[in-house]
């Protein structure tokens, strides 16, 4: 069984998908992180399949291969979006699993169209305040000068540093690909996490809530935190992993992921 990759049309914006999996299986939406794409999760994508699963990777709007949505889209128009996918496959409702911006995509979608989403398991809950909340929600957009290889050089340091060395060759690359695709609307996602009131997000959502963290997650502290805010949530706290937890325990992940929705009611697979 192999990763497909098609394009669905949302409106007018054209939106890249990775999916895998029998269509009669139980639909899961796979929400990156930004600036990557759905291809973060192909580790993932076959062993949910195995398990039973629709895996659907969405390059969200401007990311990846997918279009942009204007110059600042909101997480709401994010989850609109995403609601729009699950509309042009003809799946009702589907469990999420999110990462960093791609969990906030995912809680609002829970909050502003609960009937489309069953469970939610989320890496890297962005429960964010104060001085980050503004530093995201301000970030430039990328200075395209001759100097601009400078600022390359020093995000493949930093991602580098993030990832575990097994994982680093292939994922850094993949990241910076990435990064320099995603272009001007690079920093868009941030701006939207940076501009929501996340407490009251999260406090929003009343859907079982698996949140996932290692001890080297830059949101290890933000998605233990989040356990007494959810109303529905469990913490599982795994190990040393971090940002490239989906690479490093591929198969980890999606037994820890399948037994939690496997202990929730099934979500509807098709709408015709």
């Amino acid at each position: 069984m192999s990763v497909l990759r098609q394009y669905v049309s949302v409106g007018e914006t054209q939106v890249h998908l990775r999916t895998i999996g029998s269509a009669a299986g139980v639909p899961v939406l796979l929400l990156h992180q930004v600036p990557s794409s759905g291809a973060m999760f192909e580790a993932i994508m076959r062993p949910l399949a195995d398990a039973g699963y629709r895996a659907i990777a969405v390059d969200l709007p401007g990311y990846g291969m997918s279009d942009p949505i204007g110059d600042l889209p909101s997480l709401q128009d994010y989850a609109e979006l995403v609601a729009g996918v699950l509309d042009a496959l003809g799946i009702a409702s589907a469990h999420v699993i999110g990462h960093h911006t791609g969990a906030g995509v995912g809680l609002a979608l829970a909050r502003d169209r609960p009937d489309r989403v069953g469970a939610l398991a989320l890496w890297g809950v962005p429960l964010i305040e104060g001085d980050l909340s503004h530093e995201l929600a301000t970030e430039a957009a990328p200075n395209f000068t001759e100097d601009y290889a400078a600022a390359m050089a020093a995000s493949w340091t930093t991602w580098w540093a993030l990832c575990d060395p097994t994982t680093a060759a292939h994922v850094v690359p993949r990241n910076q690909a990435e990064i320099l695709l995603s272009g001007s609307h690079r920093p868009d996602g941030h701006r939207a996490v940076g501009r929501e009131d996340t407490v009251a997000l999260v406090r929003a959502v009343a859907h079982p809530v698996l949140a996932m963290c290692g001890s080297r997650e830059m949101l290890h502290d933000e998605t233990v935190a989040s356990i007494a805010v959810f109303p529905n949530a469990t913490l599982a706290d795994v190990r040393d992993l971090g940002i490239d937890a989906f690479d490093v325990a591929p198969d980890e992940l999606t037994a820890l992921m399948h037994d939690f929705f496997a202990h929730h009611p099934a979500v509807a697979t098709v709408t015709h």
